[in-house]
């Protein structure tokens, strides 16, 4: 991962179905990324790519990632 960037080795990690197994192919990591209805884009390289903004909005996640903004302690009601 660089920065917020999933990488198209990230992502097989992600779907592949056991931490022993082979790497998924591209089909595979671009039909796992359809069905979780993850935005990507294509690398040139043979891979895809896709953001952790996308990840965490496609997973029902967007906005929770508060912890990246500005901490006030005041809003802690």
């Amino acid at each position: 991962m660089i920065g917020d960037v999933y990488q198209f080795a990230d992502l097989q990690s992600m779907c592949k179905p056991k931490p022993d197994a082979p790497p998924p192919k591209l089909a595979t990591v671009e039909r796992w990324l359809r069905a979780q209805g993850v935005p990507f884009c294509y690398d040139g390289q043979g891979g895809v790519w896709t953001t952790l903004e996308a990840l965490n909005a496609a997973l029902g996640l967007a906005g929770g990632n508060k912890a990246r903004d500005t901490y006030d302690p005041n809003e802690l009601g």
